[in-house]
């Protein structure tokens, strides 16, 4: 979340610190949950609906995903006045698509995050 973010920039490795700025993050990863991978994405939500999610494979591993990815474009000049540089665009999870790929750094491009996303828990805080 912001705060945090903020809170480890300022203890001096905001300019070392690498902070995720769209994707699929990985909530959990478990090796109990492993099987065939042709078997359908299983969706389940967080407890008050907020937030949907889903099962994937992932190597040798069943991971949670979010079922929208998490962007964080239009927040990159407040993490960059939190003295945070560095950025990433993670497009794990994402099929090939040639023209998704355009948007979404068009998206980075005009700091607007692309439709359907969702800022997890960037401001509302841990839960």
């Amino acid at each position: 979340d912001i705060l945090n973010l903020k809170g480890i920039s300022r203890a001096g490795i905001g300019g070392r610190l690498v902070v995720y700025l769209y994707g699929y993050p990985v909530i959990a990863r478990s090796r109990m949950f492993t099987g065939d991978k042709s078997k359908s994405i299983k969706n389940f939500s967080s407890p008050d609906g907020s937030y949907g999610f889903r099962l994937e494979q992932d190597s040798k591993h069943a991971v949670i995903i979010p079922e929208k990815p998490v962007a964080l474009y239009n927040s990159r000049k407040k993490l960059m006045a939190a003295g945070i540089r560095k950025f990433g665009i993670d497009l794990s999870f994402i099929k090939p698509d040639e023209e998704k790929w355009k948007r979404i750094a068009e998206a980075y491009e005009k700091s607007a995050n692309p439709p359907d996303t969702v800022k997890f828990n960037f401001k509302n805080g841990l839960m």
